[in-house]
């Protein structure tokens, strides 16, 4: 008997992330239907991040990849066994399901791997040593249209108000040095807090700017096009974010016990980059937030993430080991995973099953080992 396509669609979007993985293999029509957009609009987005195992008696130790486990609860750790150098690597940085790991022997020594495929791949080494590497991946990056490409920045050298950065794409596989010019920011104020989209790296600057690096452009010039944001609404602090929902860059502020969020009003397309706005658009206070009808019984929250579709829903840990989303309008918890307050994030995205991420890492130059456990 042969299935009609709804009804398969149907019965896939009730499968776990890792079945819908494997099933890509079954033939390419079930690879085209698994990576259509209708199916992937059914399914649920997956928190996902690193967390680092920091017990209260001790320094703590390698961060670690998870995901929430389905109706379970709490979060799974991913077997990362199929990157065979994990002893001799660290991970360094994280992005939408990928993670950037150094070589602990030499530091121009990287990797890239994707835990939800169980593949990695070697970088060239680029031509300078590399210094606070980034990584950017966006899996919807081309457009709306699933993207498998990525890239990674160093910071090679450094200017009174910019600094000379080298950016490999793995698009073209190379890496490319480019000058990038703060827009009047002063490199000494680029913060660590960055937010990669749409193949434009922001990054929070003290005391109130965004630097807006164009790396899409990278390729076919040797400046890597910069510009700055309109000012914050507040200052940047270790509270504050920055995410996109609904296609809007937001800014959060969270100190512990309020959270605010700035939309930045930039619908208008003849509107001139300096009449653009930051707009408040829900403010709360911990104490008001409430789960099943009673409070929610956390003392201090950290911001963590935007719901990508849903602007009123945002992602957030206790002091308690708790991860939670939160819908700010209605002041409520809407689902929660329980942590450990031995963990804490590093790192943290909303993993949804896109045809860019599952076809990242795909090449020729890939490592892939055995199948998924």
């Amino acid at each position: 008997m042969e299935l009609c396509e709804d009804l398969l669609v149907e019965i896939l979007s009730r499968l776990p992330f890792k079945s819908l993985a494997r099933f890509k293999c079954v033939s390419r029509s079930w690879r085209a239907l698994i990576s259509g957009g209708d199916l992937r609009r059914r399914l649920p987005l997956l928190p996902a991040g690193l967390f680092v195992h920091a017990p209260r008696d001790g320094d703590g130790g390698e961060p670690r990849y998870a995901t929430a486990c389905a109706g379970a609860g709490g979060l799974e750790f991913c077997d990362m066994s199929f990157f065979p150098l994990t002893e001799t690597a660290r991970v360094v940085d994280a992005c939408e399901g990928l993670l950037l790991y150094r070589s602990l022997a030499a530091a121009s020594v990287m990797y890239v791997a994707c835990p939800a495929t169980r593949r990695w791949v070697a970088l060239p080494v680029p031509r300078r040593e590399a210094q606070l590497p980034l990584l950017a991946f966006d899996p919807a990056d081309s457009g709306g249209k699933p993207s498998p490409h990525y890239h990674v920045v160093c910071f090679v050298a450094w200017q009174e108000r910019g600094a000379t950065v080298d950016v490999f794409s793995s698009e073209t596989g190379a890496w490319a040095e480019r000058d990038a010019v703060f827009g009047g920011v002063e490199a000494s104020s680029l913060s660590p807090t960055t937010h990669y989209r749409g193949g434009v790296l922001h990054v929070l600057a003290y005391p109130d700017r965004v630097v807006l690096m164009d790396l899409a452009a990278t390729t076919s010039t040797t400046v890597a096009s910069c510009r700055l944001a309109p000012r914050l609404p507040d200052n940047v602090d270790a509270g504050a974010r920055l995410g996109h929902s609904r296609g809007r860059l937001h800014y959060a502020k969270c100190d512990g016990e309020r959270l605010r969020v700035w939309a930045l009003d930039d619908n208008d397309a003849d509107a001139s980059p300096g009449s653009c706005q930051w707009i408040l658009t829900n403010t709360i206070r911990v104490n008001e937030i409430t789960i099943n009808g009673g409070r929610w019984a956390a003392s201090e929250v950290k911001f963590l993430a935007f719901h990508p579709d849903m602007a009123d829903v945002v992602y957030l840990s206790s002091s308690e080991g708790k991860v939670a989303s939160c819908d700010m309008r209605k002041k409520e918890i809407v689902s929660s995973w329980k942590l450990g307050a031995e963990h804490h994030v590093v790192r943290f995205w909303l993993l949804g099953f896109s045809s860019g991420l599952m076809s990242c890492l795909g090449g020729e130059q890939a490592c892939q080992i055995a199948s998924a456990s």
